[in-house]
């Protein structure tokens, strides 16, 4: 992308950019229409004025500044980076709804725009013809950048850095698996899970050392000693209820007495005895079930077989707004029509059939049906209906949507 003039306007109402177009075959109108009729919650707001036979393109940035201008008065923390990325990455999704090509958003950090409170993110989209540029690159670099500008001091913060370091400088990175990683790093539900995990193992510890205590308790007075105190207990109080009769006292209720020891000493023989007995034959039950459940995970172990999934060609995508496609048929065709072919692309420079990918024996070719913009392999433009053999490795090109060949040969 060459280097755009823009001048900066403030009129007391509103704040401006401004972007003088000397040429209006430059303009791409259909953009240019949606970008006006269409209300947009990432990209800046814009409007078009028309003076002596030229355009001016006015970008709305009122109580906005830029990022880079934010960025030199506040240091990021792992709430705001999250926030700033997740925002980009959605304006380049709310170019395909809105039928805009992504490759024309000016990713640039004096040209994206952030509201001072830090939140709020605006991109600038450029209705512009031949203004294909790499973006995959310049939002890596971006991204590069706000890092360098976040606060390390803070806790758990050099993981989230190092993994997404790591990924958006490999070459297999795609923004729609950063935008997933970000919104595992910024899932507080997980925290909370865990949390109430900590406390709920923390309260299981102590009902399990609690029961434990009672445990042991209950099998002390099974031991032979427990039993001699308990009968030690029980002779002393008929011996002190007896005594008591003989001097005169309890007479009336000496038959109640010795009656509630008789009960207390049968609840104690069923209440201790039957919880150890019970414990005893869950225990039992326990250990059968493990043995079973030992043998089938065994069996099952022994009755797997080696499943071979076939290796597949795929397409993957240069500037990382694709999944990885797999070509799963012999003919396998691109194109602009929803549930009509295999591989759906939402871009307006993409035809309706745009071109078809062919196998025969491990063998792919491709040919273009007839598209408005084209398909290249390796920038060189195939003729209708020519199929061209392709190699593991080969870059082709639909219209402006590049994608990387990849089979094992």
């Amino acid at each position: 992308m060459g280097k755009l003039n823009f001048e900066y306007k403030d009129d007391m109402a509103k704040s401006l950019m401004e972007l003088k177009i000397n040429n209006i075959s430059e303009i791409i109108d259909y953009q240019l229409k949606m970008l006006i009729h269409n209300k947009s919650k990432y990209l800046v707001p814009m409007n078009v004025k028309e003076e002596d036979m030229n355009l001016t393109l006015q970008y709305d940035i009122t109580d906005k500044m830029s990022v880079k201008k934010y960025l030199s008065k506040n240091l990021l923390d792992k709430k705001d980076f999250i926030y700033i990325v997740g925002q980009i990455i959605k304006s380049f999704k709310e170019c395909k709804e809105l039928l805009l090509d992504y490759h024309n958003l000016f990713l640039d950090m004096d040209n994206i725009y952030i509201k001072k409170d830090g939140k709020e993110i605006s991109m600038m989209y450029l209705p512009l013809k031949d203004l294909y540029e790499n973006n995959r690159e310049n939002l890596v670099n971006i991204i590069n950048k706000l890092i360098s500008n976040i606060n390390k001091s803070e806790d758990d913060i050099s993981v989230m850095i190092s993994k997404v370091v790591m990924y958006v400088n490999n070459d297999n990175f795609n923004i729609f698996k950063l935008e997933n990683m970000l919104e595992e790093f910024q899932n507080i539900k997980e925290q909370t899970q865990m949390s109430v995990h900590k406390i709920e193992t923390s309260e299981n510890l102590e009902k399990e050392n609690l029961v434990e205590v009672n445990a042991g308790i209950i099998e002390k007075l099974k031991t032979p000693q427990g039993i001699t105190v308990q009968l030690v207990f029980i002779a002393i109080f008929i011996g002190l209820a007896l005594w008591l009769e003989e001097v005169g006292v309890l007479v009336q209720n000496i038959d109640k007495l010795i009656g509630g020891l008789v009960i207390g000493a049968v609840i104690d023989y069923f209440l201790v005895d039957r919880i150890i007995i019970t414990k005893q034959e869950n225990k039992i039950e326990m250990d059968k079930e493990i043995e079973i459940e030992r043998e089938e995970e065994t069996n099952i172990n022994e009755d797997d077989k080696t499943i071979v999934i076939p290796n597949y060609a795929y397409l993957k995508s240069i500037d990382g707004m694709h999944e990885d496609v797999i070509i799963n048929k012999e003919r396998f065709e691109i194109g602009k029509i929803p549930d009509k072919v295999d591989f759906y692309i939402s871009n307006a420079t993409i035809s309706r059939h745009q071109a078809e990918i062919v196998e025969s024996d491990g063998v792919y070719g491709i040919k273009d049906l007839g598209s408005r913009n084209g398909t290249y392999v390796n920038d060189e433009k195939l003729e209708n209906e020519q199929t061209r053999k392709l190699a593991n490795g080969d870059i082709i090109t639909f219209s402006n949507e590049s994608f990387k060949f990849v089979c094992k040969e």
